[in-house]
């Protein structure tokens, strides 16, 4: 019985450093964690991650055997890392027992990052099995269910980006993927329902920079129908799998609360710095090395996820004039930038879209206009370097594959087209959340007025999807995500019926 174990090292709990450290059950644990370790190294990256070409594909190829027994190895790791984590809690680290302090696992990075990267590495099999006729129970149990264990026991100190891998599988990945999911999120809102926002914002950006990173392409100057019929194909699938990314925000919205009332009142600071959280991260171009390197406006559309949380925010009047004052003041910018007149209409119009489901008013057009200011020689970016500290992957090494080690891939593109940095590659980083700003918060947000909670009342209507694509330089005036400093309500998962937007569409397909 493993209560009995931990009792009996308790009751014999030594106070000298060297018996802790001979302690049979922590030498016992850190053997079993060099061996997590070296089963983690025996990631087999694809192609694409080893950047292979014509005279490298031999060389790096793996049999059917080898990529079984390496996913075999894997998946047992990852039960193994998962009862671990769970039988020494980072909570022992706040023990009054010196020896439950020791056996505390508070440095799991490289089994959270091996364990991140080899379930990324099988998502498409979770997501085909959403589309078969017969689906296939054991993969989510086997791939999901372990790791959703650890996360939820250790909720108040998880890991975001690894909850927001979890949160990726709420939709596409069959019904009981799905029920699973649904389950551990009822529970982490129990312990901490903030962290649970946080995790919610990973995982769209997550998915959102995949998404990107995933655009279709002619790699022909001049393509055969054949080749732009494989095209519109790829652009038609590359459009659902953004509704796909439409709808699992609305469900995220949903796990909120119920009719218009928060399920915790703890939500109801956070919600407004999580809104201009994605309101930042939209009008940024710089991407997750901080340069600037991507199309002014070409991530608006990721505004449309931030609408589906509109209900929670739209009758607050609070809530609406900061997230107004922010939004005006990065639309400015952006409206202001020389080169303002490249972004797309799309783009625009997703920005339009937003605006109109939280009920915020049109920009008033107080300064000069762009063109005058472009002559007059005033205009250019504002060059604020924005820290998207919360998702980033560290630098730091961790478990390497034996096999061979990726140098990530490059835009085939130049810098106008946004590359995601999430590539996972066979150099492993642990999942590095990164400091927390603290930002500055005004009179109004440092308290709640009890009076406007029953305004977070979802809207009911159809849901419309919008129209992808577009970015500028932004203030940081607009708060980064924060674990203390996020404020006011919000939830709409539905579209009122004027606001219907353009059906997203590749950035490839735009005219420049």
């Amino acid at each position: 019985n493993d209560d009995d174990i931990i009792g009996d090292v308790v009751k014999n709990d030594p106070e000298d450093n060297q018996s802790i450290e001979d302690n049979v059950v922590l030498r016992l644990r850190n053997q079993l964690l060099s061996l997590l370790q070296q089963c983690y190294a025996q990631y087999l990256p694809s192609s694409e991650e080893r950047d292979d070409d014509e005279t490298s594909v031999g060389k790096h190829s793996f049999s059917s055997e080898q990529i079984a027994f390496a996913d075999f190895v894997q998946m047992s790791a990852g039960k193994v890392a998962s009862d671990l984590r769970v039988l020494f809690p980072k909570e022992y680290a706040d023990a009054a027992s010196p020896i439950l302090r020791s056996l505390a696992l508070v440095n799991d990075d490289y089994l959270v990052a091996g364990n991140f990267r080899f379930i990324g590495s099988k998502a498409q099999l979770l997501l085909s099995n959403d589309a078969a006729e017969k689906e296939n129970k054991t993969l989510p149990y086997s791939l999901l269910l372990p790791t959703a264990r650890a996360v939820v026991n250790n909720w108040n100190s998880a890991n975001r980006r690894e909850a927001g891998l979890l949160l990726n599988h709420i939709t596409s990945s069959g019904p009981t993927t799905s029920e699973l999911i649904t389950t551990a999120v009822r529970t982490m809102k129990k312990i901490d329902s903030i962290r649970l926002l946080e995790s919610q914002m990973a995982s769209l950006k997550g998915s959102y920079e995949t998404w990107v990173d995933e655009e279709p392409e002619v790699e022909s100057d001049r393509p055969t129908e054949q080749e732009m019929a494989e095209f519109e194909q790829a652009e038609k699938k590359h459009r659902e799998q953004f509704a796909t990314l439409e709808q699992r925000a609305s469900l995220f919205s949903q796990a909120l609360g119920n009719f218009g009332k928060l399920s915790d009142d703890k939500l109801r600071p956070a919600l407004n710095g999580f809104i201009r959280e994605g309101i930042r991260f939209s009008f940024s171009n710089l991407d997750n090395n901080g340069e600037d390197t991507l199309v002014l406006g070409s991530r608006l559309n990721f505004l449309l996820f931030m609408s589906k949380y509109a209900g929670w925010i739209k009758r607050n009047k609070k809530s609406k004039d900061t997230i107004q004052e922010c939004i005006d003041e990065l639309e400015t910018n952006l409206r202001n930038h020389e080169e303002f007149g490249d972004v797309h209409e799309d783009d625009l119009s997703a920005l339009e879209s937003f605006r109109k489901h939280i009920g915020l008013k049109p920009l008033v057009a107080e300064s000069l206009s762009v063109a005058t200011r472009f002559l007059a020689g005033k205009g250019g970016s504002d060059d604020t370097v924005d820290e998207e500290s919360k998702d980033s992957l560290s630098d730091l090494a961790t478990p390497t594959s034996t096999i061979s080690k990726s140098k990530g891939r490059r835009s085939s593109t130049s810098t106008l087209k946004s590359r995601s940095s999430l590539n996972l590659s066979s150099t492993l980083p642990p999942l590095l959340e990164g400091e927390e700003e603290t930002p500055p918060r005004s009179d109004d947000e440092s308290h709640t007025d009890n009076d406007e909670q029953s305004d977070g009342e979802q809207s009911n209507g159809e849901e419309r999807e919008s129209s992808p694509p577009s970015v500028a330089n932004s203030k940081r005036t607009c708060l980064v995500l924060s674990h203390s400093h996020l404020s006011d309500s919000y939830l709409d998962d539905s579209n009122d019926d004027e606001n219907t937007a353009a059906a997203p569409r590749s950035k490839k397909s735009r005219s420049k």
